[in-house]
């Protein structure tokens, strides 16, 4: 008997033949990864068992099976090798490759991962799609889970479940539904899109980018967050010490996919010029006359730009101060050096109140390509009216589009912000000219008034001034520190923090002021309280102005409430300390409150409760208390009501997944047997969820009338005892069944007639005239043809009328003879498919007629050989189909590996 794979894990007995269990590799939501031996070969293998709560949907018995199919038709160094795959006992598995390098996540998650490792491993999948995708295969799953090593690190790409091929028609979901890894999907397939190779190859750079950095680009509380990322946000530059790698790693994650590498035999070719550059040593840091497509915002044109003209000074490039939102990327540019224009959509982290829109002004392309990385962000507005923007087109609304434009800001506004902005971030503060942040900002607000970003822009401008004022103050230069501050009452006359600074100033004036010179009077007593009074009072107005300037930065880049020592709530509630009814700061802590209450309630209303509780956290404290409750009944009461729909949507969709189980199950005859995977329990199981339910009752009904037909058969051809069998189970579920109560009589009246087991004498002269139509047959040669009259349909009549009699065997295992012996004339012969069409028949005849094994071996190795010879002559389709017959008939042989190789070579060399 052949050996049988067993082991226990946890619940799960496994008992697949030819196998045996080591351990437990692994285990996911879909099926189950054990180290197995395979005895046949004594080779340990990669053992993948679909998990059996699974059989019940047969999308994913459909999913492991196109699996295994894929895998077993990709022959790549690169790609995971399948030995065997098989159904035992309703339980598919699949014998792979045993990996035992681990997978790729493990090593980024233990910092294993440098430069050199990198580019190889991204260039060695890159050729495995490039391979696979020439057959007609998507993966649509590229991530480091599914990236396993050998024992030499050599890099292979695993797991085939969801691929496709590209001209497929098969849906493994609901039309535009999405399936994949949220943070390594393509912009296409996180909207639903049709795929080819270029999605994969989009994948694969976002793992090109996580290995370089160590973390994915993009980043969100649930996949919707993570797919308009991917959409809309351009992937931040990789550091400046890899500068070298990002137009390649640009070209891997372009928005579009004609901007990406069409194919990845190109990929590769990029990826090897690489490698020489870091065996070489020659990575130096790379000058780039042109802004990054995506990562880099886009320097405009200066015949584009009204301004052009006017000279600009060249600062000194420095990085952003941390309140200064980073720019923003408006066009992506094509292969052909045309700019693309696509929608950018901004973070949905932040409150509407402090965000900013910039994009990068006229600077000049050094300037550029030594600016600090971005960090983009938009106004709450302009992102949700581009957001519907985009939904219009994506629904074909385009007859829309102009309407919609029409609400977002005026186009001179957005642009003028995204200068000053960016004048800003080079330092161009103040100044006469339209090249300076303070002109510009002032500029938007004659065009619209009621600007926030404009006077939010003014504020920071005066924040800058202020710190040059104080600069000026330590320095002693008095002349300066007056200059600035009259710059910054310009820009910003009512802001708190410039009004504190004109106290001081006015205080320090003051006390500097020289006594007049008149006739000499005696020398008036000095008042210490007093002057110690209006140091203190100077001192207070200076850490007022400076809790403001910090509250009015900490606002800025969004530190609302934290890290815990440097926010805004600390600096307004600093001043409110200092200076108990501070308008400024009591505006700027019921301005914060609003927006955590705000973002709160989103959260809830969106269904994401875990940001909620977060949210309730940073509300804690900050509000009256009968406020925080409130808010804490509501997300109790939401959060409860989503628990109780969520849990009952679970039962109805289990409901449902067993109709439908029950249906297909029915529709395959498949009634009451096996045990654990027929209809008439499935329905069963149904009503124990919903008792009463029509289908259900329905689908037993109709399983109860099957049987009856099937015992009516039973009946007709003297199969009494199974007829009973069906019979009594219609009994206990439908024992009103229509027609039940005449196959029980029915029943009765044949066994009465029986008596005994002798035939009928109609019978045996039926029995008799079929074993002579099989002796004639066979002398014949009609062995398994014509249909009807051939040997083989005899002796299955004969077999119907008496299973019993020793002649009807003796004809099969003559007749399963003949049929071995046909088979070997044609392998003398060379006629492979005949010889194995004639095993197989044989094998259906008799499974143990005498030969049948040596036969199954021999004829593996003509097939063996024929691959080999076509191998050599370049016929490598019919190998394919040769290494595949002699997979089928001996899989565990060890020349199996050999040809597998050497036709993975020349396949490689032929696509070369």
């Amino acid at each position: 008997m052949q050996a049988q794979a067993t082991g226990e894990i946890g619940e799960l007995a496994l008992d697949i033949p030819g196998y045996s269990i080591d351990r437990q590799l692994g285990r996911g939501g879909m099926a189950t990864v054990y180290l197995a031996l395979q005895q046949s070969v004594e080779r340990r293998v990669a053992l993948k068992v679909m998990s059996p709560v699974l059989l019940v949907d047969p999308t994913f018995a459909e999913r492991f099976s196109r699996e295994a199919r894929i895998a077993a038709n990709l022959y790549h160094p690169h790609i995971v090798a399948v030995h065997d795959v098989g159904v035992h006992d309703e339980q598919p598995y699949i014998a792979m490759e045993y990996l035992s390098g681990g997978d790729l996540a493990g090593r980024i998650a233990a910092d294993k991962v440098d430069v050199p490792f990198a580019i190889r491993v991204v260039r060695e999948i890159a050729a495995a799609l490039d391979y696979a995708h020439e057959k007609g295969f998507v993966h649509r799953d590229v991530k480091p889970e599914n990236i396993l090593f050998r024992d030499d690190l050599t890099a292979v790409l695993t797991d085939f479940g969801i691929a496709r091929a590209v001209n497929s028609s098969t849906q493994m979901t609901r039309t535009g539904a999405v399936i994949g890894t949220p943070q390594y999907m393509s912009p296409e397939q996180a909207r639903g899109k049709d795929l080819d190779g270029r999605s994969d190859l989009y994948g694969l750079g976002i793992v090109f980018y996580e290995l370089l950095t160590g973390g994915t680009p993009f980043r969100g509380n649930d996949s919707v967050a993570v797919g308009i990322q991917h959409v809309t946000e351009p992937v931040p530059p990789l550091p400046r010490h890899l500068d070298f790698i990002q137009p390649v790693l640009d070209r891997f994650l372009a928005k579009h996919p004609d901007d990406r590498f069409q194919i990845g035999k190109a990929a590769v070719g990029e990826l090897k010029a690489l490698e020489a550059q870091v065996i070489t040593g020659q990575t130096p840091r790379v000058e780039v006359p042109t802004p990054r497509p995506q990562n880099r915002a886009r320097a405009a044109s200066p015949a584009s730009d009204p301004d052009a003209t006017t000279a600009m000074p060249t600062p000194e490039p420095r990085k952003p101060p941390a309140s200064a939102p980073g720019l923003a990327v408006s066009a992506t540019p094509r292969p052909d050096g045309k700019l693309r224009q696509e929608p950018t959509l901004g973070s949905l982290d932040e409150l509407s109140s402090f965000d900013r829109t910039v994009s990068q002004p006229a600077f000049t392309p050094a300037e550029a390509a030594a600016r600090p990385p971005p960090v983009r962000k938009r106004s709450r507005w302009g992102l949700w009216l581009s957001l519907l923007l985009v939904a219009a087109t994506a629904a074909g609304g385009w007859w829309y589009r102009d309407t919609l434009l029409g609400y977002l800001p005026d186009p001179e506004v957005r642009r003028l912000l995204d200068r000053a902005r960016a004048a800003y971030e080079y330092q161009h503060y103040y100044g006469d000219s339209q090249q300076y942040a303070n002109q510009l900002y002032a500029r938007v607000l004659e065009l619209d008034p009621g600007n926030e970003q404009a006077r939010a822009g003014l504020d920071l401008v005066a924040g800058e001034l202020l710190r040059r004022f104080d600069a000026a103050l330590v320095a002693g230069n008095l002349g300066a520190a007056t200059a600035e501050l009259e710059r910054a009452e310009a820009v910003a006359p009512a802001l708190g923090a410039v009004v504190a600074a004109r106290g001081r100033l006015d205080a320090l004036a003051l006390d500097d002021a020289p006594a007049a010179v008149s006739e000499p009077t005696p020398a008036a007593p000095t008042d210490d309280a007093a002057a110690e009074a209006a140091a203190a009072a100077a001192a207070r107005a200076a850490d007022v102005a400076s809790q403001l300037a910090a509250a009015a930065t900490a606002v800025a880049a969004g530190r609302l409430v934290t890290p815990e020592e440097d926010n805004a709530w600390q600096s307004f509630g600093a001043v409110l300390a200092l200076e108990a009814d501070t308008a400024a700061a009591l505006a700027g802590l019921e301005k914060i409150r609003e927006g955590l209450v705000g973002r709160f309630e989103a959260a809830v209303a969106q269904g994401r409760f875990l940001d909620a509780e977060v949210a309730l956290g940073s509300i804690a404290g900050r509000v009256p208390a009968d406020e925080s409750s409130r808010l804490e009944r509501q997300l109790e009461t939401v959060r409860g009501a989503a628990e109780a729909a969520a849990a009952q949507a679970r039962r109805d969709a289990a409901f449902d997944a067993l109709l439908e189980r029950g249906g297909s199950l029915a529709a395959q005859d498949r009634l009451t047997r096996p045990a654990d995977a027929n209809a008439l329990a499935v329905y069963r199981e149904a009503l124990a969820l919903r008792p009463g339910d029509e289908r259900a009752e329905a689908g037993v009904t109709q399983v109860a009338r099957r049987l009856l037909a099937l015992a009516e058969i039973d009946l007709e051809e003297d199969e009494l005892d199974r007829a009973a069998e069906t019979i009594a189970t219609i009994e206990a579920v439908r024992p009103s069944l229509p027609g039940l109560e005449r196959a029980r009589q029915r029943l009765t009246l044949y066994r009465g007639q029986r008596g005994g087991s002798a035939l009928s004498a109609a019978d045996q002269a039926l029995l008799e005239r079929r074993l002579a139509e099989a002796e004639a047959a066979l002398d014949a040669g009609q062995l398994m043809q014509p249909p009807g009259a051939s040997a083989f349909d005899a002796l299955k009549s004969a077999l119907s009328i008496d299973r019993g009699d020793p002649r009807v065997q003796a004809g099969l295992t003559r007749l399963a003879r003949r049929l071995v012996d046909d088979a070997r004339d044609a392998l003398a012969a060379g006629e492979l498919p005949r010889a194995g069409s004639r095993l197989s028949d044989a094998g259906q005849t008799d499974p143990r007629v005498a030969g049948l094994g040596e036969l199954r071996r021999d004829l593996a190795a003509a097939y063996r050989a024929a691959a080999r010879a076509s191998i050599d002559a370049g016929r490598l389709d019919e190998a394919r189909s040769e290494l595949f017959a002699a997979v089928d008939l001996e899989p565990g042989h060890e020349d199996i590996a050999v040809l597998e190789l050497a036709l993975s070579i020349a396949l490689d060399e032929a696509g070369d």
